[in-house]
């Protein structure tokens, strides 16, 4: 059943609803955003910590477990920040590992080259006329 009537265009209160509810936008405006992750003076969770979290509680740092959100529900606009926190931490441990990767790629490749000079010199010292 839709309402149309315009006593709802301007509606205040609690809603509660029984079943599904199925809409083609729902607009959340009390939550704050989660950009504070991309400040200079953000700490970004250690993953070592962060890993010990998940293998001992099954569960993100900062997110409610699957049984507390089945039993008191989650709401929706701070979940939804929660989530796009997550999102940008992943980000940023992403752009750190993109750079050590190539740092690592050019440690490998100077080292790839010393090698090669080093085979060099050994073939040239065991073919050496004495």
């Amino acid at each position: 059943m839709f309402y149309t009537d315009t006593k709802w265009d301007n509606f205040y209160g609690n809603m509660s609803i029984a079943n599904k509810l199925e809409a083609k936008e729902i607009r959340v405006t009390s939550s704050p955003t989660a950009d504070f992750v991309f400040e200079n003076n953000y700490l970004l969770p250690d993953l070592e910590k962060v890993e010990k979290h998940i293998l001992e509680r099954k569960q993100l740092p900062e997110i409610a477990s699957a049984k507390e959100m089945q039993q008191k529900g989650v709401d929706v606009g701070s979940f939804q920040i929660k989530l796009l926190q997550k999102i940008e931490e992943l980000t940023l441990y992403t752009i750190e590992q993109n750079k050590q990767m190539k740092k690592q790629t050019k440690v490998t490749a100077t080292l790839e080259q010393h090698l090669e000079k080093l085979e060099q010199r050994i073939h040239n010292l065991e073919h050496q006329k004495p």
